[in-house]
């Protein structure tokens, strides 16, 4: 904040020498004769007209934010401005989700670190379990079960990225979060990756970001965009509120939650009879009344994501080009909800959401299911 400060005295300066310059060249004028009291009315006229615009206009000179992105959605620290997309839950007891660490051990310390912040939280949401594979670069999703990953995905442009699928009734059924190393080298400080990790993690869950403004002071979550991060290596209170609002509390039939699902039940309603029509040429597609049966009573343990769905979506994901223009243009200031085809045609991906250093992109992949990225660029 100190920067606008700085700025706005700086002007004040500006315009305080300007008019004393001009005051002095007028009197001068009046008095040698050049000027004459009507042109000195005009001026004066032309002077207020100008101040009047310029008073409308500071403060928002003032108050903008430079790396605002191009609209107002994906954040917020009102603990009920939450995603629409969450994993399957019913309001009772939160959310019970496993993640696969995939990692190799540079990577554990983090994943062990974040999973437990996330777990331990007040008020409580999630029970997370924790298991090992075998180290996968590529990162293959497994049905209902968030999968996290590292490797040098060589120069992507971005960090960090969480790829979620889900279907017609806006339920998660798929994610999978990857640490890029290419960025994220032996000379990045552990709390650069401690909050990317965090924040990969967080998305998972159908988390938003917190606020998007790098110009302000920290939040103290790691959701939370900020040019100084050693605050917000963990999640905070807002980001454990907008859980409870998604998935009630551990142990508890979450009132506030089943009314928030109420509440929304009309937009799902609205998403699932789009989908309904979009998809309606695919064989495998839900109707309506299916996809909402479905997961009247789903449990994540029990999720089958069809085979042709999964590669689908990683062929798509293929497409995407996050290093330069869409269609080789060379720049990324296309504006929300554009459709795009990053590196050749075929692509059809949406762009739902856009930050200097984060973006959102959809895309449909048939039979009721789309696909999700969340981004964190490099800078």
């Amino acid at each position: 904040m100190a920067r606008r400060s700085n700025s706005k005295c700086s002007c004040c300066k500006i315009l305080l020498a300007t008019g004393l310059l001009g005051a002095i060249g007028i009197g001068l004028g009046l008095y040698f004769g050049f000027i004459t009291e009507d042109h000195v009315n005009a001026v004066v006229d032309k002077a207020t007209d100008i101040t009047d615009i310029l008073k409308e206009k500071w403060d928002d000179i003032i108050n903008s934010d430079p790396f605002s992105g191009m609209d107002n959605s994906g954040a917020g620290t009102d603990p009920n401005q939450t995603s629409d997309l969450a994993w399957p839950s019913n309001g009772k007891g939160g959310l019970k989700l496993e993640l696969v660490n995939a990692l190799d051990d540079r990577w554990d310390a983090f994943f062990q670190k974040a999973v437990a912040d996330w777990d331990n939280g007040d008020p409580d949401a999630l029970t997370l379990e924790t298991s090992t594979s075998n180290v996968d670069p590529s990162c293959k999703e497994i049905d209902g079960k968030m999968k996290v990953c590292n490797d040098d995905y060589t120069a992507t442009g971005w960090r960090g990225i969480n790829e979620l699928i889900y279907d017609g009734s806006n339920q998660i059924i798929s994610s999978i979060a990857k640490m890029n190393e290419y960025y994220l080298d032996d000379k990045t400080s552990d709390d650069e990756k401690q909050y990317t990790m965090c924040h990969e993690i967080g998305h998972g869950f159908g988390l938003l970001h917190t606020d998007e403004n790098f110009m302000n002071s920290p939040l103290g979550d790691c959701l939370d965009y900020s040019s100084n991060i050693k605050p917000n290596l963990l999640p905070g209170l807002i980001n454990y509120q907008k859980l409870e609002v998604m998935y009630g509390t551990v142990g508890s039939d979450n009132k506030r939650t089943r009314k928030r699902q109420l509440r929304s039940s009309m937009r799902v309603d609205e998403k699932a009879k789009e989908n309904q029509e979009r998809s309606s040429s695919s064989s495998s597609s839900l109707s309506v009344a299916a996809m909402k049966k479905k997961h009247e009573n789903m449990n994540v343990n029990k999720i089958v994501i069809p085979a042709w769905v999964k590669d689908n979506f990683h062929e798509k994901k293929k497409l995407l080009d996050f290093t330069g223009g869409t269609d080789g243009s060379g720049d990324r200031s296309m504006m929300s909800n554009t459709n795009h085809r990053d590196s050749g045609s075929g692509g059809d991906w949406v762009l739902l959401h856009k930050r200097d250093l984060g973006e959102i992109h959809q895309i449909e992949l048939g039979g009721g299911y789309y696909g999700h990225v969340r981004v964190l660029l490099a800078e």
